[in-house]
């Protein structure tokens, strides 16, 4: 029983990083290649960067990934009650669950003391929405952990599909929308304040994908609510 159980333990250490090993930042031609008027960070990650692409495309914005990271202009800033929202096609399915999506109130996003709220799709059925406030990623709370969703759509059969996503910051509730669907809300005088998740809501706005991922966006835009 004593060695089953220490066969078991060790399994469960050298599993993740086989998958780590297996499920690395792919190299991406054209890496660094950046939209105009766009800024880019990178997640920290042990081992480096491998330089994502996040170009403009027809009438719109395409993210090839590489490491993960958030795309954002200055200009697009959210104040008081507003609107973010952008169609978002995830090209081809990732192996699992990898996050692409909106960022909202957005803040120090050049620096060590980063944050901001993302709200993203994993490419499987499921919404994941987080808190990042600063590099180290002990310092990310999760909100909604890969949560399915009926309001997502269905990828067709070469693993393609479409969703709408919104944030809106009202004057009491932050919600998140998929498809026109709500699928989750905060109290927005329980999330800002003294003590609270966020000092303000105010601020930048922009995109979020993960790593080894191939997503277009259209329609990205800040609006008054």
């Amino acid at each position: 029983m004593r060695k089953t159980m220490f066969s078991i333990a060790c399994g469960a250490m050298i599993a993740p990083a086989i998958l780590a090993a297996q499920d690395a930042d792919k190299k991406v031609a054209g890496g660094g290649g950046l939209a105009p008027g766009w800024q880019m960070r990178i997640d920290p990650r042990a081992g480096g960067a491998t330089q994502p692409k996040f170009v403009v495309m027809g009438t719109g914005l395409h993210a090839t990934s590489g490491s993960r990271a958030i795309y954002w202009r200055p200009s697009d800033v959210g104040t008081g009650n507003y609107k973010v929202e952008a169609t978002v096609t995830l090209m081809k399915r990732p192996a699992h669950a990898e996050a692409y999506g909106l960022v909202v109130a957005g803040k120090d996003l050049t620096t060590d003391k980063q944050n901001y709220l993302y709200f993203t799709l994993g490419g499987n059925g499921t919404y994941l929405i987080k808190h990042r406030a600063g590099d180290d990623d002990s310092l990310i709370h999760t909100i909604a952990n890969w949560t399915p969703s009926d309001a997502i759509a269905k990828p067709d059969a070469t693993g393609k599909s479409t969703d709408k996503l919104e944030v809106i910051v009202g004057p009491q509730k932050i919600q998140y929308l998929i498809n026109g669907k709500e699928v989750h809300s905060l109290d927005r005088a329980k999330t800002v304040g003294p003590g609270a998740m966020l000092t303000s809501t105010d601020g930048i706005a922009g995109i979020r994908v993960s790593h080894n991922l191939d997503v277009h966006i259209e329609g990205f835009e800040v609006q008054k609510a």
